[in-house]
């Protein structure tokens, strides 16, 4: 496939051997790729496919075994710390380049080192990212999206000429992202090489040039446009998230149909009322929320109000997604009711427990499981099978029933054949994998998850998805927070609606679709392409599950223009 031509050569990986001193194999064997001057290049690939290894490689933070890394035709290896800073890279966790307490001292840090004038610098860099007016804030308040913003913020200050952005956008929401990403594009306008690392094919669509990396080798190098023409039938294959939008594009280009334009058009245009059929059956409430409030660093100076009266009823089995833009309170208010923080004003009751109660604090420690944001937070164990035996040890099981459930929740997870990997070696998606079957294994009544898709691969979803439907049919209360609405019907019966600390709901999906979307472009949110498809449909008299394919919901559309066949 036909690699697209731009400028002179500016990142050079030629015959690269590289293997991890942690693995029995190479990553890389006689790896080469060209990157030119003024290129917008998307780096795509399933999880553990060597993405995030080819960033490091790229900015000479990893040495390889075999092979040179050129950098405008010199070794990168022999050139000075300061001329790399000609690359800037943003990582997948933005807790790794955390140097400053607060905003403005963390995007000064790398300035400082170089003797450059600072300030200048750094309100230009915070104003790009959106972050301008925030210098004094404790880098520690910000939600995980800022971080990520911040820390582009500390590369962009170093006026580097090429930026390698490693999953730049995962906890941004729908509208951050395509600002982000329009960002992005403004930046590669500006004359700066992009190298975009991303599981969203939606995020690099101004790409000029796609790279799809699987088991550390190039299965397509090819321009944009080329990939979209061929993804419907490879992205199974290649591991890849196809984006409902991009199948929806697909199958009408198949069918020789209008374009997606006109079918957006047409869904926004003339979409009707949807019925909404409001179930009200018997309930045990399982969380209690009563005008809850909590604040950050109550009695000083940094104090930040995070959560306002918030008042709720979540029922058991349950299935609630949490959504709303950065900053609103969600991971909090999963936090408080997992009893790691306590409610600084109003009422929380979890499983009939009063978490302000030592005693019962401890009790509802042990009937919730919680995975984090960034789930290397809550890793204990060195290896895989270390991690996944120290939740075990609270239940004192007999050690050979330990190690079948550890089996068992490694198999769960498609980790069998990593139970001896060190966890830093896994991929993010690996590592949220573990994270969830870890917490399965221990078999809590409430599971909280927290943007638990983030860094997930087209398999890695899959096994994500089975996962939960597994905790569902114990009857587990369900609470997740979410950005990617498009996996909300997969995920979520109803809705938590968070904004400024404050909530709205529930609502079920009908209601969400039906009414709520004004709400949700106040706040920055906005119904995917599945969701508004579905809602049309549904206003029309098409009686399809929310959750439905798209091409089952591609079928019914077109038959619907079509002037409408039995339905």
């Amino acid at each position: 496939m036909t690699m697209v031509s731009k400028g002179k050569p500016i990142l050079e990986l030629e015959n690269i051997t590289y293997r991890p001193s942690e693995t029995a194999r190479d990553l890389f064997s006689g790896f080469t790729l060209q990157i030119r001057e003024g290129e917008f290049l998307a780096l795509l690939g399933p999880s553990g496919a060597g993405k995030s290894t080819l960033a490091l490689l790229m900015r000479g933070l990893r040495k390889p075994q075999g092979g040179k890394v050129f950098f405008r035709g010199r070794d990168i290896f022999a050139l000075a710390p300061e001329e790399r800073l000609a690359i800037g890279l943003v990582m997948q966790n933005p807790e790794s380049q955390r140097l400053g307490i607060t905003v403005e001292e963390d995007v000064a840090f790398g300035l400082r080192c170089r003797g450059i004038q600072e300030r200048k610098a750094v309100e230009e860099a915070l104003a790009t990212v959106g972050l301008l007016g925030m210098e004094k804030t404790p880098v520690i308040q910000l939600s995980g999206g800022q971080k990520q913003c911040l820390s582009l913020a500390a590369i962009l200050a170093l006026k580097p000429e090429v930026l390698v952005l490693d999953e730049p956008a995962t906890m941004l929401n729908p509208l951050a992202r395509r600002n982000f990403v329009q960002l992005i594009s403004h930046l590669h306008r500006q004359g700066r090489t992009v190298v975009y690392i991303t599981h969203s094919l939606e995020e690099v669509e101004a790409a000029e040039r796609a790279v799809v990396l699987v088991a550390g080798k190039i299965v397509f190098d090819g321009p944009m446009a080329e990939l979209r023409r061929v993804i419907l039938s490879y992205y199974r294959e290649w591991g890849l998230r196809l984006p409902f939008s991009w199948q929806v594009e697909a199958l009408l280009r198949k069918k020789n149909f209008f374009p997606l334009s006109r079918l957006e058009e047409k869904i926004k245009k003339e979409k009707g009322a949807i019925a909404q059929k409001r179930k009200t059956p018997l309930a045990t409430p399982v969380i209690t929320a009563e005008k809850v409030g909590y604040s950050y660093y109550s009695g000083t100076p940094f104090v930040r109000e995070a959560l306002k009266e918030v008042t709720a009823t979540v029922n058991k089995g349950d299935r609630v997604a949490l959504i709303g833009p950065m900053a609103a309170g969600k991971s909090t208010f999963l936090q408080l009711v997992k009893a790691l923080l306590l409610p600084t004003q109003g009422k929380l009751e979890v499983a009939g427990k009063n978490p302000a109660v030592k005693r019962e604090r401890r009790e509802i420690m042990g009937l919730t499981g919680l995975v984090f944001q960034y789930p290397e937070e809550q890793f204990a164990g060195a290896t895989v099978a270390e991690e996944l035996r120290i939740g075990l040890k609270t239940r004192r099981l007999p050690k050979e029933k330990e190690e079948e459930k550890v089996k068992e929740a490694a198999i769960l997870a498609g980790l069998a054949d990593k139970l001896t990997t060190p966890v830093r070696c896994l991929s993010g998606g690996e590592r949220r994998k573990l994270a969830l079957a870890g917490v399965l294994m221990l078999e809590p009544e409430i599971l909280l998850l927290d943007e638990p898709l983030v860094g997930l691969d087209g398999r890695g979803l899959e096994v994500f998805l089975a996962l939960l439907l597994e905790a569902g049919r114990h009857g587990r209360t369900t609470l997740v927070t979410l950005h990617d609405l498009e996996y909300l019907p997969l995920l979520a019966e109803k809705i938590l609606l968070f904004h400024q600390g404050r909530v709205s709901g529930p609502f079920s999906l009908e209601e969400l679709v039906g009414g709520q979307e004004q709400l949700l472009r106040e706040i920055g949110l906005e119904l995917p392409l599945n969701l508004r498809l579905w809602g049309y449909l549904k206003s029309r008299g098409y009686h399809l599950h929310p959750w439905a394919g798209a091409e089952e919901m591609v079928e019914a559309f077109c038959r619907e223009v079509k002037g409408g066949e039995e339905r």
